[in-house]
């Protein structure tokens, strides 16, 4: 490999060490306990799959529907169901009709294209051997195998036909695998998931992001010398593609992470620079990167 550098006097080049480490650039994970309140964070981006669209007894198990693929640890098939002629929900066929909650059973969604947030609402039926209270329960949300956990809960009364949650997650920077399965509760073991809610995470073909710089994506690394930019220190992340010839010549401390993939939420090799990397001013900070 040759590398070609012009250092001058105020140049500081430091390298980092590489590492296979999953980085997610921007996102700050927050938590919703209400649908409105996780909408508008969402923003444009947000997507309600609430099964209203589809017939009574759609199956689902098994199968990827707009872009989710359906599974449970029951051996009962999922399929979607519509209670007492009112919202639709996912559950197990019966005769007449008729469909059976979910009780200790793991159910599973599994997204096609990674999402960035993702909200549930859940409910529970209050009545205990034929009896109703008031009481709670609890559900955990895992993200990708326990890489992140949430808890929603419901409280309910003991005039109220059911107990409901909404649980919803923002800033998961890529996702990919949903599971969830009830933790206790005070009334029966029947539960279901009325809606979920989510946002794909968002890909670009423009190879830089700049987190202090609006609109954040750019087509190269240009854009640091002809805007100004109020931060003395700013991060730069870039995705692993090759990068024309750069000259820096502002007097800032800028650290740039290459190898990125077209979201921006992992590292899946090096940037490349074709050419030379000339700092003039400044200090530069560099991972994952390569120059030829």
């Amino acid at each position: 490999m040759i590398f070609k550098f012009l250092l001058r006097a105020s140049l500081v080049l430091v390298f980092l060490a590489v590492s296979n480490v999953e980085h997610d650039v921007c996102a700050e994970i927050i938590t919703f306990t209400t649908k409105d309140a996780f909408k508008n964070e969402s923003g444009s981006g947000f997507i309600a799959e609430d099964w209203t669209s589809y017939p009574p007894n759609t199956l689902l198990d098994g199968q990827q529907v707009n872009g989710i693929t359906y599974s449970s640890t029951s051996s009962e098939q999922l399929v979607v169901g519509s209670p007492h002629g009112a919202n639709w929900i996912l559950g197990y066929p019966r005769d007449n009709n008729r469909y059976a909650s979910f009780s200790r059973e793991k159910i599973m969604f599994s997204f096609d294209q990674r999402i960035d947030n993702f909200g549930i609402s859940l409910s529970q039926g209050n009545q205990n051997q034929g009896t109703s209270g008031a009481g709670y329960s609890k559900w955990l949300i895992d993200i990708d195998f326990g890489l992140h956990q949430y808890i929603a809960e419901a409280y309910f009364g003991q005039s109220d036909f059911t107990g409901e949650a909404y649980l919803g997650i923002t800033g998961l920077g890529g996702a990919n695998f949903i599971q969830v399965w009830q933790l206790e509760t005070t009334s029966n073991i029947s539960w279901d998931i009325r809606e979920i809610d989510f946002v794909k995470t968002y890909t670009t073909s423009q190879p830089v992001y700049i987190d202090d710089l609006p609109p954040h994506y750019f087509s190269s690394l240009s854009v640091l010398n002809t805007v100004p930019m109020d931060t003395k220190a700013v991060t730069i992340y870039a995705q692993a593609v090759i990068l024309p010839e750069f000259k820096f010549e502002k007097d800032k401390t800028v650290i740039l992470k290459g190898g990125y993939n077209n979201s921006f939420t992992k590292v899946i090799g090096s940037s490349t620079f074709s050419g030379k990397l000339i700092v003039s001013k400044g200090s530069l900070i560099v991972d994952h990167l390569v120059i030829k």
